[in-house]
């Protein structure tokens, strides 16, 4: 066995980029003792990818013990590398790692970069991760969109739901599914304001420039339908809390006003409507 690793850890020192990092999995999978201590020295390979991979595989590892290393990768002039580092540190847990982590995702200039940082920071579940990964819904790059969103799923906190809701509307559908996912997972704290959101969306005289666009259009459709299928997700959750549930009645009434005009709402969304209609009201009635 120890012959066998030292072949594999041999592989680290490679000629060829490709094979180094290919040899950081092996190493990391080997369940060797020695594995954490030479992907650490794999971190200072020449190859971005390389120190990315070795990065990865100290995170697949487990071992704490070398935040260090990773948060003084964090600071490395190549983009992969600093992504591998934020990736890695998210996935051990590294809470010390948490404001280099905000960092990265507010001033870093390379999106995926961002995006690592995004996830990373859902991961750690720090407070102070809830206002940038929010603010991270916004950014220029789809990627950043979709990495803040699941990181907002990850983080849990019920305080981004509306900006979620909002998110149903982005112009790239895996950045919507993903905020319909994360929705999901914040489970039924964040039903209230995902009903209000389509129960604005449903009014057809609406603000220019509203978060799903203009009603009928095909963006609007898909974020109704999103909304739809995660409301009637959240619908055998318990009710938590009673009285925001209660707010739904609201949104409920503006339902209902929708199917009134048929003509007005596409087929799309008027059948899934009709059912999530049927579940609230039966749903409401238990409060």
């Amino acid at each position: 066995m120890a012959e066998s690793f030292e072949r594999l850890a041999a592989q680290l020192s490679h000629e060829s980029p490709d094979i180094r990092r290919m040899a950081c999995r092996d190493v990391a999978a080997s369940g060797d003792a020695r594995a954490a201590a030479a992907l650490v020295k794999a971190l200072g390979d020449w190859s971005p990818y390389v120190r990315a991979a070795a990065a990865e595989g100290l995170a697949a590892i487990g071992d704490p013990s070398v935040a260090p290393h990773l948060i003084e990768l964090l600071s490395s002039a190549q983009p992969e590398a600093r992504a591998g580092a934020a990736l890695a540190l998210g996935r051990l847990g590294i809470v010390k790692a948490a404001d280099q982590i905000l960092e990265r995702l507010q001033t870093d200039p390379h999106p995926a970069v961002r995006a690592a940082a995004a996830e990373a920071a859902g991961r750690l579940a720090s407070p102070e991760a809830l206002q940038p990964l929010t603010a991270a819904l916004a950014d220029p790059e789809g990627l950043v969109r979709l990495s803040a969103a699941r990181g907002l799923g990850l983080l849990g906190d019920s305080q981004a739901a509306d900006a979620l809701s909002a998110t149903l509307g982005d112009a790239e559908s895996d950045v919507a599914q993903a905020a319909a996912e994360a929705l999901v997972s914040l489970g039924s704290a964040s039903a209230p304001a995902l009903a209000h959101a389509l129960a604005e969306a449903l009014k057809p005289r609406r603000e220019p420039g509203a978060p799903w666009g203009a009603f009928g259009s095909e963006g609007w459709i898909g974020a109704c339908r999103l909304a739809i299928g995660v409301l009637l997700k959240l619908a055998s959750e318990p009710a938590e809390p009673a009285e925001a549930w209660a707010s739904i009645r609201d949104a409920l009434r503006t339902w209902k006003g929708a199917l009134g005009i048929l003509s007005a709402v596409p087929v799309e969304v008027k059948q899934p409507l009709r059912q999530l209609v049927h579940v609230y009201s039966r749903r409401l009635a238990q409060l």
